[in-house]
């Protein structure tokens, strides 16, 4: 069972969430992943309106957009400014799937 860093301090509900949180993300990245970005292929396979998927997407998939404008232009960008850049891709990919 992978640790999710959780100790014995976090309270039970907290910890569940994150579990959840990241099943729900692992999940979803990996459906979208198997389909190409096709949201209403994936959405068909999950059984979820495109709509709530796309959702879902944007929750998980912010970090991975920022982690790679920060990748791309290392502290050339403030991070304040690095998010805004983020955002922005991630809408632009999402807006085409």
């Amino acid at each position: 069972m992978q640790s999710h860093g959780l100790g014995p301090e976090v309270p039970f509900r907290l910890a569940q969430q994150q579990v959840a949180n990241d099943v729900e993300g692992a999940y979803v990245l990996d459906l979208v992943e198997r389909h190409g970005m096709d949201l209403r292929a994936a959405a068909r396979e999950a059984k979820l309106p495109v709509k709530e998927l796309r959702a879902l997407l944007r929750e998980h998939t912010r970090t991975w957009f920022l982690a790679r404008v920060r990748a791309f232009y290392g502290d050339k960008l403030a991070l304040a400014t690095a998010r805004l850049v983020a955002d922005h891709l991630q809408s632009l990919e999402l807006a085409t799937g």
